[in-house]
């Protein structure tokens, strides 16, 4: 048993704690940047369900800014196509989870194809769809 331990907790990732407490901050500030901002834009429909894929998406980009999912094309884009695919299916299909199963695919497929894969761009898709 303490060998099985022991080989789990060998293939955690390490990181130091300034290196977890800048990818905090980082995560941190973003995150009330765009919490403000939202605000800001529309004090009364501030769209909160959708800051959950908005803040995966700040976490992969600050503590893993070299990943390919973290790049700017990835981030930007995985999000505006699936944006996109959640208000069309919202606005096509009545059936909401059709219209969710059919958001995420479609937002799948067009991040694949224009290879801009940002896997938080699903959650925004599912999201908008229902």
């Amino acid at each position: 048993m303490n060998l099985f331990i022991k080989t789990i907790f060998n293939r955690i990732e390490t990181h130091s704690i300034k290196e977890a407490i800048l990818t905090t901050l980082g995560v941190m500030l973003s995150m009330a940047l765009l919490a403000a901002l939202s605000n800001w834009l529309s004090p009364e429909t501030t769209p909160l369900f959708l800051m959950a894929s908005l803040a995966a998406s700040m976490l992969i980009v600050f503590a893993t800014p070299h990943a390919p999912m973290a790049q700017p094309w990835s981030v930007f884009m995985g999000q505006i196509l699936s944006a996109i695919a959640g208000l069309v299916a919202w606005q096509w299909v009545s059936v909401p989870w059709l219209a969710a199963t059919l958001a995420v695919g479609a937002s799948s497929l067009a991040m694949l194809i224009l290879r801009c894969r940002h896997a938080p761009g699903a959650a925004t898709a599912l999201f908008i769809a229902l």
